[in-house]
């Protein structure tokens, strides 16, 4: 059983950025990272649960 991988596209502030960037590297994997007047925007690829507890995340921040 594979479980499903999400393939997201964020495009947040820097700083929080940095704050998960070691969580998704962790539990995924990044495809493509830029930094774009103080954003940084992260192609990802990670499972649908995590997808869903750093979403959450990133709306509390």
């Amino acid at each position: 059983f594979e479980p499903r991988r999400n393939l997201l596209r964020l495009s947040i502030p820097y700083q929080l950025g940095m704050k998960i960037l070691p969580f998704i590297y962790r539990k995924g994997e990044v495809l493509k990272r830029e930094f774009l007047d103080g954003k940084i925007i992260l192609d990802v690829k990670i499972d649908t649960e995590v997808a869903q507890s750093l979403k959450e995340y990133i709306v509390k921040e």
